[in-house]
């Protein structure tokens, strides 16, 4: 890779780290608002899909995605 290689997948890394935060920040309060109402992951991710919203890269939310967002919000 050599030393140009390894800023620019630094930096790559990086910006979908902050797009990720992004998208999570923007969904906070629907996810509060299934984890108070005690929904599993996975019914979680049916609920998103039957209202419509899409996951990060537009397609059906998993119940693996859920974890990961949850995950990404605990952390903040």
């Amino acid at each position: 890779l050599g030393s140009a290689g390894a800023d620019n997948i630094r930096a790559t890394v990086e910006k979908r780290k902050a797009d990720a935060d992004a998208f999570a920040a923007q969904h906070h309060a629907l996810f509060d608002k299934m984890i108070a109402e005690g929904l599993t992951h996975r019914r979680m991710a049916e609920v998103l899909n039957e209202r419509g919203v899409p996951a990060a890269r537009g397609g059906a939310w998993t119940h693996g995605q859920v974890q990961r967002m949850l995950l990404r919000l605990q952390a903040k």
